[in-house]
């Protein structure tokens, strides 16, 4: 009960799972019965998969939803609630594994097909998908199904498979030109479809398809809806000054128009559709004219209408700043829905989660976890379930963590500064107790006491009703990392350098060198023994002094007893400790990295792993004792590279040895050595494009190991600036005066801007510069401004000022 925080690796920063995952497979290889799983640990449950990045959304009705995300996963709607997250597809590994589902159609409740990018099919049956089947050799993009026997799914090449109720087609080139450009397919019955592209679009009989035909939008198209055969509308981009639409009456189309919203259009009969765009706009058409888009979101990315009294629309509800580190919160995949006059409010539906996070387990009955995206999760006497959302502001880039007393008492905290309690039925509403300064772990040995501490070196005290203000009790320890309270008297904290603080029910002590510095935890069952693990290491104390480390993996530990401990690491191993002895590592997890444990008895423990796998362990015979080394240290697992290969993140770099005393960490740019001797490395805009890889040495009183190396990550550029404040007008808006650009504010800081005026919502031509002196002709119009904010390494972030109206 009070050794929770210790049981998941309490720094966690924002794995990326595509990258890591991947690692971790090319070193461990796949799941066989040359290495199945060992005797004493379960088989992997799945209990909370990775989610996040809304695609595709299809409704055949008010009562039936189906949308899909870019980590290979679908969720349901019933006309109430949504379902958790089910993963569809996991069909790839290494750097696209999880797989970007694109496109997702439903026909009717029982029917619905999905395709991914590299070229998969599934369909779903009314309560399960298929096995994923690969159909094409390329992306496919788009799908559309009139019916359980009709379906018609295109690859950007311009091939169309068609997908008759049990199999699908050979591809079909339909549409050679723009080899590799985005199209977009749409069939309201199996005699007739459209598949668009950016320069035109070709038409489906039943039998054969026709020449393409130009359609005067574009270089960007976004999609194309077809309510009949005699009537379809295709939405993109008219010469990239603002969303166009053009109509099909069953022989031709129409001029395009500024119409509509641009990026995805659901048309369910000739005189209704809605269209949604990456601003987070949406607008409804009458089957005579568009109307204005109203805004509704911070970007929406896919909408779809059975009715002209039903819409749901997928994206992201407004992104809000968390204190001053950059990161962000926000209700990532939030539905909205149309009731045919108004929209919803969002409703959080795939808000970036799931995969690594924290459990705690008080019996061998009942457990709680809960998982990035603040998902919650409960064990109950052998079975998983999905609770809900527990925090509407949910944190997407750090491990939250949690702590339980018994079945009936909770509490989690996370990186925007929330707790949380819950009552054995539902969580409370989150209580904001330390302002975003990044709760690490909370560690609770009854529900009238709990201690918190925080990246910024905090601690916070819970006495049933309230929690104490923050104190700062390590200020120069790079962030306390766990924390365990066997008693309201008694706890000790561990921070990110290796070193240990007691609490005595009043006051904290000074830092204490203990362990190794790195990534890891600690595990009190009782006020005299503890455990605590770090930089591949495992320390014991007992009572008044720490033992001497001892070379074992380690990210996570927890001790049901003084004679029984149970670590894991992100190579997917785990060491017990009988009170004397730690065992060889055991190899427990072969597809992943895990990252906490929970272990209430000595039978019975608790680990989940970074794909949202949990495994169980049921008191098998303790494994052979580890004997010393008697030669140089021995590669166990990694190097693995962990964190996000984008510009303004940081890599960790975790290797595991038998009998190592010392790891020294290595970082490589293209072959060449950069930056400190260090486990983190912290991506620069030079390193945008180049090659990155860690290196690893172990050493002991025999000798140094030879030199391991990671596999190699590819840096992408870094996230796109995030506006803080909105760029505004300065100056007297009337004929003949010069009014100036605001930029706003940016994180990270932006170092250059670019500029484009607005006349009613239109780019003004050749005005791009940070002034602009208004015209005569434009008396009466309303004038708003574009920001484009730059800084090199990082994506661009752009934002529009509020209107104003010229005088």
């Amino acid at each position: 009960m009070g050794d929770d925080l210790s049981h998941r690796h309490p720094r966690s920063p924002r794995l990326v799972l595509p990258v890591l995952v991947g690692l971790v497979l090319a070193v461990l290889g796949p799941l066989t019965s040359a290495n199945a799983v060992p005797t004493g640990w379960s088989s992997p449950a799945t209990i909370d998969p990775p989610h996040r990045t809304p695609t595709s959304i299809s409704c055949p009705s008010s009562t039936f939803c189906a949308e899909v995300d870019a980590v290979g996963n679908a969720f349901t709607y019933n006309g109430t609630t949504w379902s958790a997250a089910v993963r569809i597809d996991n069909t790839a590994l290494g750097e696209q594994f999880p797989v970007r589902l694109n496109s997702v159609s439903c026909a009717s409740a029982s029917f619905c097909a999905a395709v991914d990018e590299l070229g998969n099919a599934t369909t779903y049956n009314g309560s399960t998908w298929s096995t994923p089947v690969n159909i094409d050799s390329q992306r496919l993009g788009s799908v559309s199904c009139s019916s359980a026997t009709f379906c018609a799914a295109v690859d950007h090449f311009g091939y169309v498979m068609t997908y008759n109720g049990s199999s699908w087609s050979r591809p079909t080139l339909v549409d050679p030109g723009d080899a590799g450009g985005p199209r977009f397919v749409s069939c309201p019955s199996a005699s007739f479809c459209a598949v668009m592209r950016s320069a035109g679009v070709v038409t489906y009989n039943g039998a054969s398809w026709s020449s393409s035909t130009a359609l005067g939008i574009g270089p960007i198209v976004y999609g194309i809806s077809c309510a009949s055969s005699t009537f379809c509308v295709a939405e993109g981009v008219s010469g990239f000054s603002g969303a166009a639409a053009t109509t099909f009456n069953g022989s031709t189309w129409s001029t395009p128009s500024a119409a509509g919203a641009g990026l995805s259009v659901s048309c369910p009969s000739s005189s209704f559709c809605a269209a949604g765009d990456a601003f987070g706009g949406v607008a409804t058409y009458n089957g005579t004219s568009w109307t204005a888009p109203t805004n509704i979101a911070n970007s929406l990315v896919s909408v779809s209408c059975p009715s002209s009294t039903f819409c749901a629309a997928s994206g992201v509800a407004n992104p809000v700043p968390v204190g001053g580190n950059g990161h962000t919160v926000s209700d990532y995949g939030a539905v909205y829905t149309y009731d045919g006059a108004t929209w919803s409010s969002p409703t959080a539906v795939d808000p970036g989660g799931g995969g690594p996070g924290s459990v705690s387990c008080p019996s061998t009955t009942f457990c709680a976890a809960v998982a990035p995206g603040m998902d919650g999760l409960v064990y109950r006497s052998g079975a998983w379930t999905f609770d809900s959302y527990i925090d509407n502001f949910n944190v997407e880039t750090v491990a939250p963590a949690v702590s339980c007393v018994s079945a009936t008492f909770c509490m989690a905290v996370n990186e925007a500064g929330d707790a949380l309690t819950y009552n054995g039925n539902a969580w409370s509403a989150p209580d904001n107790i330390d302002g975003a300064r990044g709760l690490t772990a909370v560690s609770c040995p009854a529900a009238a006491f709990c201690m918190a501490v925080s990246d910024a070196g905090d601690a916070l005290a819970y006495n049933g009703s309230t929690w104490s203000l923050p104190t700062t009790i390590d200020a120069d320890g790079n962030g306390l990392a766990s924390v365990s309270c066997p008693t309201a008297t008694f706890c000790v904290a561990l921070d990110n350098s290796g070193k240990t603080l007691t609490y005595n029910g009043t006051t904290w002590t000074a830092p204490s060198t203990t362990i190794a510095a790195g990534s890891g935890g600690i595990s009190c069952p009782t006020t005299t023994f503890c455990v605590a693990v770090s930089g591949g290491s495992a320390a014991s104390y007992s009572g008044a002094t720490w033992s001497s480390p001892v070379n074992i993996g380690g990210i996570a530990v927890s001790c049901a007893t003084p004679t029984f401990c149970a670590t894991v690491d992100s190579g997917g191993y785990a060491h017990i400790f009988n009170g004397s002895t730690w065992s060889a590592p055991n190899h427990v997890d072969i597809a992943a990295a895990i990252s906490a444990i929970s272990c209430p008895t000595a039978s019975f423990c608790v680990a989940t792993d970074i794909v949202g796998n949990a495994y169980t362990y049921g008191g098998a015979p303790p494994p052979p004792v580890l004997t010393p080394p008697a030669a140089v240290p021995v590669l166990t697992g990694g190097p693995l590279v962990s964190g996000t290969p984008r510009v303004g993140h940081t890599l960790t770099c975790h290797a595991s040895y038998a009998g190592a005393t010392s790891v020294v960490y290595h970082w490589k740019r293209n072959g060449v050595t950069v930056g400190a001797a260090r486990a983190k490395y912290a991506l620069k805009a030079v390193d945008r494009k180049t090659h990155i890889r860690c290196t690893a040495q172990a050493g002991n009183a025999a000798g140094l190991s030879e030199v391991s190396t990671s596999r190699t990550l590819t840096i992408r550029l870094g996230s796109p600036l995030v506006k803080h404040k909105a760029p505004s007008i300065s100056g007297t808006a009337k004929v003949k005066s010069t009014v100036r650009a605001k930029v706003g504010t940016w994180t990270p800081k932006a170092t250059s801007y670019s500029y484009q005026w607005l006349l009613g919502g239109k780019a003004i031509r050749h005005a791009t510069h940070s002034s602009f002196t208004i015209p005569k002709q434009d008396k009466g119009k309303r004038l708003s401004l574009k920001v484009t904010a730059h800084r090199a390494g990082y994506a661009n972030g752009s934002a529009i000022s509020k209107t104003i109206k010229i005088t």
